[in-house]
Protein backbone atom coordinates (compact mmCIF):
# COMPACT_ATOMS: atom_id res chain seq x y z
CA UNK A 1 0.00 0.00 0.00
CA UNK A 2 1.45 3.09 -1.05
CA UNK A 3 0.19 6.94 0.25
CA UNK A 4 -3.35 8.02 -0.44
CA UNK A 5 -3.82 9.50 -4.35
CA UNK A 6 -6.28 12.27 -4.60
CA UNK A 7 -8.79 11.59 -7.52
CA UNK A 8 -10.84 14.55 -9.23
CA UNK A 9 -14.54 13.36 -10.38
CA UNK A 10 -15.65 14.72 -13.46
CA UNK A 11 -19.08 15.32 -12.71
CA UNK A 12 -22.37 14.31 -13.35
CA UNK A 13 -23.16 13.62 -16.89
CA UNK A 14 -26.33 13.27 -19.12
CA UNK A 15 -26.17 11.88 -22.31
CA UNK A 16 -29.54 12.25 -23.96
CA UNK A 17 -29.35 8.96 -26.13
CA UNK A 18 -33.33 9.33 -26.49
CA UNK A 19 -32.81 12.77 -28.25
CA UNK A 20 -30.89 10.97 -31.07
CA UNK A 21 -32.65 11.61 -34.86
CA UNK A 22 -31.12 7.96 -35.25
CA UNK A 23 -29.55 5.37 -33.34
CA UNK A 24 -28.68 1.34 -33.93
CA UNK A 25 -31.78 -0.57 -33.94
CA UNK A 26 -31.56 -2.93 -30.87
CA UNK A 27 -29.06 -0.65 -28.94
CA UNK A 28 -29.84 0.46 -25.46
CA UNK A 29 -27.70 2.74 -23.61
CA UNK A 30 -27.98 2.38 -19.29
CA UNK A 31 -26.42 2.72 -16.64
CA UNK A 32 -23.34 5.27 -16.64
CA UNK A 33 -23.69 5.70 -20.67
CA UNK A 34 -26.33 7.95 -19.99
CA UNK A 35 -26.12 9.33 -16.84
CA UNK A 36 -22.83 9.56 -15.00
CA UNK A 37 -23.32 10.72 -11.64
CA UNK A 38 -21.23 12.47 -8.37
CA UNK A 39 -20.83 9.17 -6.35
CA UNK A 40 -21.35 11.37 -3.07
CA UNK A 41 -24.99 10.21 -3.88
CA UNK A 42 -24.87 6.63 -3.88
CA UNK A 43 -27.64 6.55 -6.91
CA UNK A 44 -25.59 5.14 -10.16
CA UNK A 45 -26.60 1.62 -9.40
CA UNK A 46 -30.40 2.72 -8.38
CA UNK A 47 -30.69 4.62 -11.30
CA UNK A 48 -29.39 1.60 -13.61
CA UNK A 49 -31.67 -0.95 -11.24
CA UNK A 50 -34.87 1.53 -12.00
CA UNK A 51 -33.43 1.55 -16.06
CA UNK A 52 -33.66 -2.30 -15.76
CA UNK A 53 -37.13 -2.42 -14.75
CA UNK A 54 -38.15 0.16 -17.34
CA UNK A 55 -36.75 -1.85 -20.11
CA UNK A 56 -38.19 -5.10 -18.60
CA UNK A 57 -41.48 -3.51 -18.48
CA UNK A 58 -41.65 -1.78 -22.34
CA UNK A 59 -40.27 -5.21 -23.36
CA UNK A 60 -43.35 -7.32 -21.71
CA UNK A 61 -45.82 -4.57 -23.12
CA UNK A 62 -44.03 -4.52 -26.49
CA UNK A 63 -45.68 -7.30 -29.85
CA UNK A 64 -43.27 -5.46 -32.15
CA UNK A 65 -39.31 -5.24 -31.72
CA UNK A 66 -39.28 -2.75 -34.56
CA UNK A 67 -38.14 0.65 -32.37
CA UNK A 68 -38.37 -0.85 -29.44
CA UNK A 69 -34.65 -0.29 -28.55
CA UNK A 70 -36.04 3.63 -28.98
CA UNK A 71 -38.77 3.36 -26.60
CA UNK A 72 -37.09 1.79 -24.01
CA UNK A 73 -34.64 4.61 -24.14
CA UNK A 74 -37.73 6.86 -24.21
CA UNK A 75 -38.41 5.19 -21.43
CA UNK A 76 -35.84 6.68 -19.00
CA UNK A 77 -36.15 9.89 -19.82
CA UNK A 78 -38.42 11.16 -16.67
CA UNK A 79 -36.23 9.39 -14.27
CA UNK A 80 -33.29 10.53 -15.93
CA UNK A 81 -34.17 14.11 -15.97
CA UNK A 82 -35.53 13.93 -12.42
CA UNK A 83 -31.57 12.34 -11.05
CA UNK A 84 -29.60 14.97 -12.96
CA UNK A 85 -31.75 17.59 -12.16
CA UNK A 86 -31.57 16.66 -8.66
CA UNK A 87 -28.00 16.20 -8.46
CA UNK A 88 -27.04 19.28 -9.97
CA UNK A 89 -29.35 21.16 -7.80
CA UNK A 90 -27.38 19.70 -5.14
CA UNK A 91 -23.87 20.69 -6.66
CA UNK A 92 -24.01 24.28 -7.91
CA UNK A 93 -24.39 24.94 -3.72
CA UNK A 94 -20.56 24.49 -4.06
CA UNK A 95 -18.67 27.19 -5.07
CA UNK A 96 -16.09 25.31 -7.14
CA UNK A 97 -19.09 23.47 -9.12
CA UNK A 98 -18.97 24.71 -12.77
CA UNK A 99 -21.83 23.58 -15.09
CA UNK A 100 -21.20 23.47 -18.64
CA UNK A 101 -24.23 23.35 -21.60
CA UNK A 102 -27.36 23.56 -18.93
CA UNK A 103 -29.03 26.00 -16.88
CA UNK A 104 -29.21 24.98 -12.96
CA UNK A 105 -32.94 24.21 -11.89
CA UNK A 106 -34.41 26.59 -9.64
CA UNK A 107 -33.96 26.04 -6.33
CA UNK A 108 -37.25 25.23 -4.60
CA UNK A 109 -39.62 28.47 -3.71
CA UNK A 110 -39.95 26.67 -0.01
CA UNK A 111 -37.91 25.13 2.59
CA UNK A 112 -40.55 23.83 4.34
CA UNK A 113 -40.30 20.23 3.02
CA UNK A 114 -36.71 19.65 4.09
CA UNK A 115 -37.63 21.39 7.09
CA UNK A 116 -40.65 19.10 7.73
CA UNK A 117 -37.86 16.43 7.07
CA UNK A 118 -35.53 17.38 10.27
CA UNK A 119 -38.16 17.12 12.41
CA UNK A 120 -40.49 14.12 11.25
CA UNK A 121 -39.11 10.86 10.45
CA UNK A 122 -41.52 9.51 8.00
CA UNK A 123 -41.37 13.34 5.88
CA UNK A 124 -37.57 11.86 5.63
CA UNK A 125 -38.23 8.78 4.56
CA UNK A 126 -40.43 9.65 2.34
CA UNK A 127 -37.45 12.05 1.32
CA UNK A 128 -35.15 9.12 1.08
CA UNK A 129 -37.86 6.78 -1.33
CA UNK A 130 -37.89 10.03 -3.93
CA UNK A 131 -34.09 10.66 -3.80
CA UNK A 132 -33.64 7.14 -4.32
CA UNK A 133 -37.00 5.75 -6.09
CA UNK A 134 -37.08 8.73 -8.78
CA UNK A 135 -40.35 9.34 -8.21
CA UNK A 136 -42.56 12.02 -6.24
CA UNK A 137 -45.44 9.77 -5.56
CA UNK A 138 -44.02 9.06 -1.87
CA UNK A 139 -44.51 13.02 -0.93
CA UNK A 140 -47.82 12.96 -2.62
CA UNK A 141 -49.22 10.94 -0.14
CA UNK A 142 -52.04 11.93 2.28
CA UNK A 143 -50.32 11.69 5.30
CA UNK A 144 -46.96 12.56 4.14
CA UNK A 145 -48.69 15.77 2.88
CA UNK A 146 -50.52 16.37 5.82
CA UNK A 147 -47.09 16.23 8.36
CA UNK A 148 -45.57 18.78 6.06
CA UNK A 149 -48.41 20.89 6.08
CA UNK A 150 -48.82 20.48 9.93
CA UNK A 151 -45.26 21.77 9.51
CA UNK A 152 -46.07 24.63 7.67
CA UNK A 153 -48.75 25.84 10.42
CA UNK A 154 -46.42 26.28 12.70
CA UNK A 155 -44.47 28.59 11.12
CA UNK A 156 -40.92 27.65 12.59
CA UNK A 157 -38.58 29.27 10.30
CA UNK A 158 -36.27 26.37 8.42
CA UNK A 159 -32.54 26.20 9.68
CA UNK A 160 -30.22 27.81 7.93
CA UNK A 161 -28.79 25.45 4.57
CA UNK A 162 -25.46 24.80 4.85
CA UNK A 163 -23.55 21.78 3.96
CA UNK A 164 -20.76 22.83 5.33
CA UNK A 165 -21.73 23.41 8.53
CA UNK A 166 -23.78 20.37 11.74
CA UNK A 167 -26.89 21.51 12.13
CA UNK A 168 -27.78 21.55 16.20
CA UNK A 169 -29.88 19.20 17.50
CA UNK A 170 -33.17 20.49 17.08
CA UNK A 171 -34.99 21.85 20.20
CA UNK A 172 -38.51 22.62 19.49
CA UNK A 173 -41.24 20.03 19.76
CA UNK A 174 -41.16 17.39 16.89
CA UNK A 175 -44.57 16.63 14.96
CA UNK A 176 -46.87 14.26 16.41
CA UNK A 177 -46.23 10.95 14.76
Amino acid sequence: MGDPKPFKIRGTRRLRWEDMASRPEGFVAIGDAVLALNPIYGQGMSVAAVEALAMRDAIAASDDVAGLAGRIQESFRTTLDFVFDSGLRSDAHYPATTVHGVEVPLPPKSRVLGAAATEDWKVAVAMRYVSHGFSAEPLQRPEIQARVRARMASKRPARPHDPAVIPKPFAGTPLPR
